[in-house]
């Protein structure tokens, strides 16, 4: 769901759903972890799928990380780190 939100003294634009919140619990997952940046393994995957022998290069400096718990999430996710 995109949208306005406030009032017209504050109006700020808003985007709500699973994916928005899933990269916010992902992104305070970094400091957990000790990382810059986490990313799952679906799009470790999807880039290896999209961009054949070139996605080892823009992986340079990932490395797997154990699954972890994610809130909302019934099962840890796996993730990949760039410390």
């Amino acid at each position: 769901m995109v949208g306005d939100v406030g009032s017209e003294g504050r109006l700020e634009f808003a985007v709500v759903s699973d994916v928005v919140d899933v990269s916010s619990r992902r992104e305070a997952l970094t400091r957990q972890v000790g990382a810059s940046i986490v990313v799952s393994d679906g799009l470790v995957s999807s880039l290896r799928d999209q961009s054949g022998d070139g996605a080892e290069t823009l992986l340079d400096g990932f490395r797997q990380g154990e699954r972890q718990p994610l809130r909302g999430r019934d099962e840890p996710i796996g993730v990949w780190m760039f410390a």
